[in-house]
């Protein structure tokens, strides 16, 4: 855990594959996700809820999203916009998307309530972008970590969590 902002942050290394600006991999429960082990999502029920009523994503997959570079000034397909990052993190907060750890995801340990499907947020090779504080150690509010922390204020039930993997250089 980090801090009082509540920011969920993994240590993994590597960067895996990516798309233009940022990548989703669905990795489906029951079977091993990239750089882990099988993951099961499997919550126990408190009590019987129609998983049509709530929407409930009863096929397992859940959405892997690769950041990289936060920049105003795109040079390369891995590239992102700030406005853009907090544009995809609104649209998928809005359609029911919450953001899990990475080891939620290889433990199939998803908590949260019916009706809202885990997404993982995997922020790639370090940048600086993607996590800056202040002297006084504020969170910049223009890193990826400073807009997740606003963006989920405007959505009930969203806790920021995120992983940052960073490169040994």
């Amino acid at each position: 855990m980090f801090g009082a902002a509540g920011v969920a942050l993994g240590g993994l290394a590597g960067c895996g594959t990516g798309g233009a600006r940022s990548s989703v991999q669905a990795v489906p429960a029951g079977t091993t996700a990239p750089a882990a082990s099988a993951a099961t999502a499997s919550p126990t029920p408190t009590a019987a809820v129609d998983p049509a009523a709530v929407k409930a994503n009863e096929l397992g997959m859940i959405p892997v999203m690769m950041f990289h570079r936060l920049t105003n000034n795109i040079q390369g397909d891995y590239d992102t916009t700030p406005a853009d990052f907090r544009k995809r993190l609104q649209t998928m907060f809005q359609a029911g998307f919450r953001p899990v750890r990475t080891i939620d995801l290889v433990n199939g340990h998803f908590d949260m309530p019916a009706g809202y499907t885990p997404a993982v947020m995997s922020f790639d090779d370090g940048y600086s972008e993607q996590f800056a504080m202040d002297t006084g150690g504020n969170i910049d509010p223009n890193s990826a970590v400073g807009i997740m922390l606003d963006v989920c204020k405007q959505f009930p039930d969203c806790k920021p969590a995120g992983s940052l993997n960073i490169n040994k250089d």
